[in-house]
Formats: C-alpha cells, structure tokens, sequence
C-alpha cells in the first residue's frame, strides 16, 4: 500500500518522498538518505526495495527522519513535494493529515480484540481517514462511519520466467505468498525454504539454496524483499543460482479512485491553509 500511495500520488502531479523505520537496517539510528550504493543490510530491504521507485528516508526517530526528508525536497525543489510514511501511525508526536488503517480481509482489526487475548496494541478509531482490506473479500462486521476500501493482492512476475524452482521467503506470512506462487507457476505445491520475516541471509544458507535448487537447475523464485540479499551473496560467490523475483501488489476490486481522490483533497485543504497561515504570519 505504500506503493500503491505513492505512485497514485505521482500519477497525480505530486512528488512523493517514502518515510521508514528501516527496519533491521544498520543506519537507522540516524536520519538517513538512501542511496543506490546502500544495500539492503544497511538500510533494511524494505526501503532497499522502495528506493528503486522514489526517495527515501529512514530513521528510529520519524521526526528527524521527516525533517531530513523536508530539507531534501527543499533542495531537489521537488513539485508538489509530500512524505509517505511506512507504518507511521503510532509516532503520536508527528502531525499526519491523513491517516490509512490497513487490515487483512482474513484477519480484520474489529474482529480483534485487545493485547494479552488479542493481537490489538489499541483499536483504530474513528480519526482515520480510511480502512484499506487487502484480501479476496470484505469480511463481514465492520460498523465504522469511516470510508472503507477493498484491494485484492495480486502476485506479479518482476523479472525471471515461470519454471518450475525452489521458493526462498523471508515474510510474514510465506505460506500465503507460496499459494499465490503456484498457481502462477502451474504447480500443486512448491518447494520452499521458508525464513522469519526481514531475514539477513548468509553464505551458509546460499548453500542450502544451490543444493536445493540443483534439481532444477539452480532456479530460484524470491521476493522483492529478499532479492537484493540473495544477489549480493550470488555476486559474492560466483554461484549458479538464477532468481526469478516476485513482488504482492494491491489491485482494486473496483473504482478505488475515490481513494487517491480523498487524499488530494486534505493535501490541498492542507496545503492552501498552511500557506494562508504563513502568509498572515509574515
């Protein structure tokens, strides 16, 4: 969905910069610009992946990471500059204008319930601006007065073929992501290695990859979340491994515009009052 924001935004006339923890990245403790050069160890894999479309910020501490992410729109003197924030909604010291929830079709947050019996932190209330289901169906239950908007997730082929070859994932869930797979490559199961979510691969593991892969050839299917992990070690030692990349996307299940046209409507609401404010100031 953070894609999917951003380059609905772009489409728009907007110049989207992505903010993020950089989660399992090494410089995340500080406010950091993510360059081409940075691998996916240093920054994290998800904005390793992000930064091949936009900018990026990361950073623990979302407000100097936002502020780094100001400066750098001021100097590029982007058009119609605006951040994008990964999992931003509990950094209650930042002021967002608008603010999505997203929830599984198969698991939704209001048939939840609060930590230690359920998964909940807090319930998301009615201040969001929208509920995003990612999921073959709308579940049942929900009573909010808050829009509500429905995609399915669709596997997508980055780069590589369809033959058949050994899985490697490193997500929340692989299970899904390996039933998505198979039917795309014609088979009833699929052979798969499957690590903990954000997982930093190792040599040793690049040789449980080759000896399970040999098979077929030495094909790999991965995830745009680990591709950029699994190559550097390819490149490192010269291994036969092929990867075939595979990325979730979001696809409406309908006219979803109605989404992107909420969100033009609060920046430019925004963004005209915050000039009229600036203006009385001066």
């Amino acid at each position: 969905m953070v894609q999917w924001t951003a380059k609905a935004l772009s489409s728009a006339g907007y110049s989207p910069v992505i903010v993020s923890r950089g989660y399992r990245g090494e410089l995340n403790k500080v406010a950091t610009l993510v360059h081409t050069e940075h691998t996916a160890k240093a920054v994290g894999d998800e904005a390793k992946f992000h930064s091949e479309f936009f900018p990026v910020v990361i950073g623990k501490d979302r407000i100097k990471a936002c502020t780094l992410a100001a400066q750098y729109c001021a100097l590029q003197k982007l058009n119609k500059p605006i951040l994008v924030l990964d999992d931003g909604l509990q950094h209650y010291p930042l002021h967002i204008d608008f603010k999505v929830v997203c929830t599984k079709s198969s698991s939704p947050f209001w048939m939840d319930t609060l930590l230690p019996t359920g998964r909940l932190r807090q319930v998301p209330h009615s201040k969001c601006d929208a509920i995003v289901v990612l999921g073959n169906a709308i579940p049942n239950g929900y009573s909010m007065e808050t829009d509500l908007f429905h995609f399915k997730l669709k596997i997508k082929l980055i780069r590589g073929t369809r033959l058949p070859g050994l899985l490697v994932s490193g997500l929340a869930n692989n299970d899904e992501f390996s039933d998505h797979l198979k039917n795309e490559i014609g088979l009833s199961s699929v052979d798969m290695l499957s690590y903990k979510d954000h997982y930093n691969y190792s040599s040793k593991d690049l040789k449980i990859m080759e000896k399970r892969s040999a098979s077929y050839n030495y094909h790999v299917h991965c995830t745009t979340k680990d591709v950029s992990k699994i190559e550097a070690l390819i490149s490192q030692s010269n291994s036969p491994i092929t990867l075939s990349v595979w990325d979730t996307e979001p696809v409406s299940s309908y006219d979803n515009s109605t989404l992107l046209e909420a969100m033009v409507e609060r920046i430019e609401y925004v963004s005209n009052n915050r000039l009229k404010k600036s203006s009385r100031k001066a």
